[in-house]
């Protein structure tokens, strides 16, 4: 099979729409010079919002002052502009009806839209870009696409970049252009492009057999069965069910095996909770297309059930029957914040006003009618503060605290008092590892994990009236808590989560949870357990339980019983793969850094097996965990071991580890791959003339430090969104539009405007020249991220000197790559692509 029949087709037109083919193009006279105090600018807007026209704040521009005549996707001017300070300043959106006027938005008066233009050189401020979030909502940024900039100027005003200099105003060095000149000059433009299409047709043509189809929709598959709730009582289950294009709730009665279904969604069911031992909301998503679709033929007035929103649905009294269901139907854009399950009468919801703001209000579950009345001012249950986005139940019930915005990216706690009134407090610490986990049981404090003062993250009570961090909770020494454990009955935290040697575990406050749930826990070896869910008097719990071969199932626990028994298994059984576990190992660094790392070996093969390198992303605070994981299976499924490494900077062991990899780009967290690499070649049956490297983010970019740190071990690299210029992480990636997160990078990275020389050391664009090894590029071409940028930088100085690697542009794919089309285009190219450089049993 191929990717899709067309796939190569449509690719290759997307890159060029995208280097090429702006939307829209004027030109001006190019050839007549440039007047005293005159420069060029080059004006690139990525417009998917309808917007038509961009003004400009400035000393005046030169005939037409306004960039109007917009259209959809990416639209390129050159203006005469003089010398001088500007900022994009407004933006107009027409009107679709021709009585009505359009709409205005003004662009935020901060130094992220101000640029200069100098006189007598080609400006280029970066490419402004409109994003939208809403019928009446835009987002604005700026990010820096100077060699694809170049490239369409080239195409749309040739000859211009080569009669003036070019001159970047991205908001932080980029040497690249000076760099790069003497390789990719303006009349070799042309070539690259073509054989960029060229070779994007090529790797997507690819083709591969039905059983490798059949495996990718194995492990990807979507899961069939998700949250299964508790009864308070604990006598039903609840849970949702895929079937076909539909979501359904089910209630199964444990006693009886008895089952109904509740609600068919043609779309997504969002949210499941029990509101008492009879009642049950469910939070829905409906797909427009799908409803339409669905009453083809019929009337289009869609049935009240099938609108998105919130349902609570009575169960009745005596037997599940679908005659004894009794419906009440929430309307607008309603959710759930908490179903006050313990009393059994109401609840409490949030909805959007027609102002946009959202309000919380209470909920009577045994009314016979809600409308939008019931959504009154005056009943609001947050009246008294603003801007409040999540809110916390005490162990009575009661709405207390809740999460409130505040000016210049603040966050502070509100507790609302037993009168109704609210205290908003001094807003929480900022710049520090932070994250709320529920209020106390007296709402004096707030329940959080942090490594603030603390060598891992911990859990500590904040204490509201001061604003200090005191005491710890719950602490793993070395291992960073990823979550807290909740009892039901009372609210309170029990125990909080975290992962040793990949696995997750759980430490508990004193009591007997701890050695009770440890028991539990050593009837499923080498799987991750953890409590999902219990009754209200504790004596029933829902376990999770998943490993690397079982993507997760579901238990029911009986207290005294002390009996376990399955309740569903979240996805269907694999058809057409086996999957693999792997071995745990540990190497040590010459620093004394202990360095965790899971080598899976592939089924059925014979002798020593093909390696594959897979280094995860990040690299800080993200690590590799002993869970189902569909990359791996994939791989091993083609019969490539795969070596992962928690080098230095991964997550979960704790400050020092974490900081130890500041700073070691291309460095040291590189030596720590190698080492691992070492171990496992000598202690396992792996083919040392057969391995190379498969990465995505910073795993791209250590790729490619590998293939050229040490082109001797790795006969080749696959190199998926890659980081390739770490100069221009800090003008193209979405988080360099937050300070604070700038100077963390600086700290991770290294600092661009003091370092640029050591940084351009570890960039493999600026290093291309030691890349001997075959290389397949795959970047998305909507990636904020990491901008699409990077891969068109190393893409083209390699074509330009005649090394161009196997490539694949995904149009449209961000940098998670959630499309499932993406993911597969990903896994065929590599495939193949991996299938052909590992081949031979002796290295080329």
């Amino acid at each position: 099979m191929r990717i899709t029949k067309d796939c190569a087709r449509r690719l290759a037109a997307a890159l060029l729409a995208l280097l090429l083919g702006m939307t829209t193009a004027h030109a001006v006279d190019t050839d007549k010079p440039l007047a005293d105090g005159e420069g060029w600018l080059a004006v690139l807007i990525d417009n998917d919002a309808d917007i038509s026209s961009v003004r400009f704040d400035g000393p005046g521009l030169f005939g037409d002052g306004l960039v109007k005549d917009l259209g959809d996707g990416r639209n390129v001017r050159v203006l005469r502009a003089k010398a001088g300070k500007y900022r994009w300043s407004m933006l107009n959106r027409p009107s679709q009806y021709i009585d009505q006027a359009g709409m205005y938005f003004n662009v935020p008066r901060n130094t992220q839209f101000e640029f200069t233009v100098e006189a007598g050189k080609l400006n280029y401020p970066g490419n402004f870009i409109v994003r939208t979030t809403g019928l009446r909502s835009l987002v604005f940024s700026r990010s820096n696409h100077a060699l694809q900039a170049m490239m369409g100027l080239d195409h749309t005003f040739p000859g211009l970049r080569g009669r003036y200099p070019w001159r970047n105003d991205v908001s932080s060095p980029d040497p690249f252009e000076a760099f790069a000149a003497a390789t990719i000059k303006p009349d070799s433009s042309a070539a690259l492009l073509a054989s960029g299409e060229a070779d994007a047709r090529k790797t997507a043509a690819a083709e591969v057999d039905q059983k490798f189809a059949d495996a990718f929709n194995d492990v990807y598959a979507a899961p069939r069965a998700l949250w299964p709730l508790l009864s308070p009582d604990g006598r039903l289950l609840a849970f949702k069910e895929r079937r076909g294009d539909n979501e359904v709730a089910v209630v199964v009665d444990l006693a009886s095996g008895t089952s109904l279904d509740l609600t068919a969604v043609p779309g997504q069911i969002d949210r499941l909770a029990w509101g008492g031992n009879r009642g049950l909301y469910v939070g829905v998503v409906v797909e427009t297309a799908k409803v339409l679709a669905s009453v083809q033929g019929k009337s289009l007035n869609v049935p009240m059930a099938l609108a998105s929103g919130l349902e609570f649905i009575r169960l009745g009294d005596g037997e599940l029957a679908a005659g004894n269901l009794t419906r009440l139907h929430l309307p607008g854009a309603v959710w759930l914040v908490d179903a006050l399950y313990e009393d059994g009468d109401s609840g409490i919801v949030a909805r959007i006003d027609s102002r946009g703001e959202a309000h919380v209000f209470a909920f009577d579950e045994k009314a016979r009618s809600f409308d939008v009345k019931d959504f009154r001012s005056e009943r609001r249950l947050d009246k008294g503060i603003e801007d409040a986005y999540a809110f916390f139940v005490d162990a009575t019930g009661a709405l207390r605290g809740a999460f409130v915005a505040g000016k210049g990216g603040t966050h502070s706690v509100a507790v609302r008092a037993d009168d109704g009134r609210w205290t908003v407090h001094p807003p929480l610490p900022g710049n520090i590892n932070l994250r709320a986990v529920t209020l106390s049981a007296d709402g004096k404090s707030l329940i959080v994990l942090t490594d603030f003062e603390r060598e891992q993250i911990e859990m500590a009570s904040l204490d509201l009236a001061s604003g200090r961090i005191g005491a710890t909770l719950v602490a793993e020494p070395g291992a960073d808590l990823v979550g807290a454990v909740i009892r039901t009955r009372d609210r309170a935290v029990i125990g909080g989560n975290f992962y040793r040697n990949g696995m997750l575990q759980t430490r508990f406050l004193p009591g007997d949870d701890q050695a009770l749930l440890a028991g539990v826990s050593k009837q499923f070896p080498d799987a991750n357990v953890a409590v999902w869910d219990d009754s209200l008097d504790g004596k029933r719990l829902v376990l999770s339980v998943s490993s690397e071969t079982d993507p997760g199932s579901y238990y029911l626990f009986d207290r005294d019983e002390r009996r376990i028994e399955k309740l569903i298994d979240a996805y269907d059984p694999f058809r057409h793969i086996k999957p693999v576990a792997s071995t745990v190992f540990t190497v040590k660094a010459a620093d004394g850094l202990n360095v965790d790392a899971f080598l899976s070996l592939p089924a059925g093969v014979k002798g020593s097996a093909p390696l594959v390198v897979m280094p995860h992303g990040g690299p800080i605070g993200v690590s590799d965990r002993r869970g189902f994981d569909p990359l791996v299976q994939m791989l091993a499924n083609s019969g490539f071991a795969v070596l992962r490494v928690n080098y230095r900077g991964s997550g979960g062991s704790g400050r020092a580890f974490a900081q130890a990899g500041y700073g070691k780009w291309g460095r040291e967290i590189e030596a720590d791959v190698a080492l691992a690499l070492d171990h496992a070649l000598a202690k396992f049956p792996l083919d040392r003339d057969r391995v190379a490297l498969w990465g995505a983010s910073y795993g791209g970019y250590s790729t490619l430090m590998g293939l050229i740190r040490e082109p001797e071990r790795y006969r080749c690299g696959v190199a998926i969104a890659p980081v390739t210029d770490l100069p221009l992480l800090f003008s193209s990636s979405d988080w360099a539009r937050d300070p604070n997160t700038v100077a963390l990078m600086k700290r991770i990275v290294g600092d661009p405007d003091t370092s640029l020389v050591e940084l351009r050391e570890y960039s493999p664009a600026y290093q291309f020249q030691r890349l001997k090894r075959p290389l397949m590029l795959i970047h998305g071409m909507a990636d904020t991220r990491v901008s699409f940028e990077h891969s068109w930088r190393l893409r083209s100085l390699l074509a330009a000197t005649g090394s161009p690697p196997a490539w694949l542009p995904l149009p449209g794919a961000e940098h998670s790559l959630s499309r499932v089309k993406d993911r597969l285009a990903v896994h065929v190219a590599s495939d193949v692509f991996l299938r052909d450089c590992l081949a031979a049993k002796t290295p080329p």
